[in-house]
């Protein structure tokens, strides 16, 4: 076909288009639909958040993690946090425009019915569902069944402009690999439906400590998703960010040794960034644990491959893999919520 014969069906489809275009901008539209001019005609240049910058100011997230880790109780907080007007969680900042959270616990059919009337009435920045396992009936194995029941919740969330949070579980012995979004509880279909996903876990050694662990994030960079967040749970049930993060390698059942060693403390003990010989090591290994030569050595490898350790490539030294910091310093506000 010619050139000339293109150009005017290329000129009616134009026209087609524009007319088309022009037929949805008088169009009275739902809230919660897109058009692709309007997306190009929005001058937002950032994802708009809530919790800025792990929470987006819209959509579906999920806190999962194993039973008896404070979920419930960390969401508790946050609420408060939004509700009481407050500008920073866990050295976070809060950006709520309606200072107003939705908490679901309950196994009612018409739930999605009775929070929209909700948040017409009271608009919301945030509704908790909790837990998600309450409120699902079905198989949690068939991603299209979840998918579909999650569909609901995602056009709530668009039609009310708000952030829906589902509190869930990990799978059994989960807590034994590396946080990752694979831990989830079901099928792949919850994750799927997720724009974030933050995992909560205890620490091995220390039994006052939580890992926050950014497993999935759409919007977010990847230093925030290799390195949990180190929380403090206290005896008033509170949690206060310990501006300490820990590489999501080191947060697995690899941190333990066959013998019931922690080699975190192990790690701590004897290294630290001034370097020493691979003899001098396992010296101080055997000195500290009171194990012999053999298991000695093991420990050695097992603190390296585990990356509490690194050897140096020019000098063969081996040191203490530094963990990094949040920089970020907490408002005073963060020592309680009430």
């Amino acid at each position: 076909m010619s050139t000339n014969s293109e150009s005017p069906n290329i000129s009616k489809i134009a026209e087609k288009l524009n007319a088309t275009s022009a037929t949805l901008h008088d169009k009275e539209m739902p809230a919660w639909e897109i058009t692709g001019d309007m997306l190009i005609d929005d001058e937002i240049e950032e994802i708009p958040t809530l919790i800025y910058p792990i929470l987006q100011q819209q959509g579906l997230v999920a806190l999962v993690g194993s039973s008896d880790v404070g979920k419930s109780t960390f969401l508790r907080q946050l609420a408060i946090s939004i509700a009481t007007g407050r500008t920073d969680f866990m050295g976070f900042e809060i950006k709520a425009k309606h200072h107003s959270v939705v908490y679901v616990s309950s196994e009612d059919d018409e739930i999605i019915q009775k929070v929209s009337t909700s948040l017409e009435k009271q608009p919301a920045d945030m509704v908790i569902v909790d837990a998600f396992a309450d409120l699902y009936g079905g198989n949690m194995n068939q991603s299209n069944d979840v998918r579909c029941f999650l569909e609901d919740y995602s056009n709530l969330a668009k039609k009310h402009e708000c952030l829906i949070v589902f509190l869930h579980h990990t799978g059994k012995r989960t807590e034994e690999l590396i946080p990752s979004k694979n831990n989830i509880l079901g099928s792949q279909g919850f994750e799927a439906k997720m724009r974030t996903v933050i995992e909560i876990r205890k620490d091995f050694s220390n039994p006052s400590l939580r890992h926050l662990c950014i497993v999935k994030g759409n919007y977010l960079p990847s230093e925030y998703k290799n390195q949990s967040f180190v929380l403090k749970f206290d005896d008033n049930m509170l949690f206060h960010n310990q501006n300490r993060r820990v590489p999501f390698e080191q947060l697995g059942k690899q941190t333990v040794g066959e013998e019931g060693d922690n080699l975190i403390e192990i790690a701590e003990a004897i290294f630290s960034n001034i370097g020493i010989t691979y003899t001098v090591a396992i010296k101080k290994i055997e000195d500290t644990t009171g194990k012999v030569t053999s298991t000695a050595k093991h420990i050695l490898k097992k603190l390296t491959s585990s990356g509490l350790i690194e050897k140096n490539p020019e000098s063969g030294l081996y040191l203490l893999k530094k963990m990094e910091t949040f920089d970020d310093t907490p408002n005073k506000q963060d020592d309680c919520p009430f």
